[in-house]
């Protein structure tokens, strides 16, 4: 499938113009909390760097007002910086193309976690029916098959939500789990936290889960494995520390997608990065060979 975004067409009434933030509104539908995702650091970098990409932001009550359509973060950190204007695009469009403006930069910008992924794409779909899932796979160029498994994870009981949103249980994972009755989700997923399962090993209970010869406290023993009680420890120490590493992998991708403007600090976190990313490859190799 061609992965290429498609932009919604828009009319600019500008290219840049500064706005007085006063003047200017968060957006009625944010894809995401903005005050869980470090505002405090991106005032730090805006206060030292400037804001290195304008707002984008939509017209309301003829140019008297203004709502943003992307960049909410940014217009956070900007209002607690107590800045008197902001550099914004102003843009002509409605809800729909507004929405999708913000999805696509928020894809782009890989700003939104799985669950609210999960949340923006059934809005998009149930909520405000702007369109189907094949419409919603052309806008964003993700597949079909992504989009529909994003959504069935709301399926999912809460508890296993929550498990994904602090990273203790992969979305592969959870994936797997939907193709187990939802009685037996959030024991099974219990058991997976407990032993540390990869995803082979949960497609592979998925599937014997499914025979009918199986009875439905069958989780009890799905994950008897015939290697030796050390290696089954070993193996949940590496799983847990492959998570460990992936996880500051990903802060520190943050930080490196942050300091592109300072070519010093960039090459040392990139070295950093690239010293996880071996770690986690010799991580992966111990645990093949156990």
């Amino acid at each position: 499938m061609n992965n290429q975004i498609a932009l919604p067409t828009v009319n600019l009434f500008g290219i840049l113009d500064d706005i007085e933030i006063s003047k200017i509104s968060s957006s009625n539908c944010q894809l995401h909390d903005p005050n869980l995702d470090q505002i405090d650091y991106l005032c730090k970098s805006i206060s030292e760097i400037g804001l290195l990409q304008p707002i984008i932001v939509r017209i309301k009550n003829d140019f008297e007002l203004y709502e943003v359509v992307a960049g909410n973060r940014r217009y956070y950190a900007c209002k607690k910086l107590s800045w008197k204007k902001i550099p914004c695009i102003i843009v002509d469009v409605d809800d729909k193309v507004a929405f999708e403006i913000a999805l696509i930069e928020n894809i782009q910008r890989k700003d939104l976690t799985f669950i609210e992924e999960a949340h923006v794409f059934k809005d998009y779909v149930s909520k405000y029916g702007w369109g189907g899932i094949s419409n919603l796979s052309n806008k964003i160029g993700k597949s079909v098959s992504y989009i529909t498994k994003r959504i069935k994870i709301l399926e999912l009981p809460p508890d296993i939500i929550k498990a994904i949103s602090n990273s203790s249980l992969s979305v592969c994972i959870a994936e797997e789990l939907l193709f187990i009755p939802y009685s037996d989700q959030l024991k099974i997923s219990n058991k997976i936290l407990e032993e540390s399962a990869t995803v082979r090993e949960v497609r592979k209970m998925a599937r014997r889960f499914k025979d009918k010869s199986i009875k439905n406290d069958g989780y009890t023993d799905i994950f008897v494995s015939e290697q030796s009680p050390l290696s089954n420890k070993r193996k949940r120490i590496y799983n847990k520390s492959i998570l460990i590493l992936r996880l500051a992998m990903k802060k520190l991708i943050f930080l490196i997608e942050n300091t592109a403007d300072d070519k010093e600090t960039y090459d040392i976190l990139m070295k950093h990065k690239n010293a996880l990313h071996d770690q986690i490859d010799q991580l992966l190799k111990n645990k093949t060979n156990l």
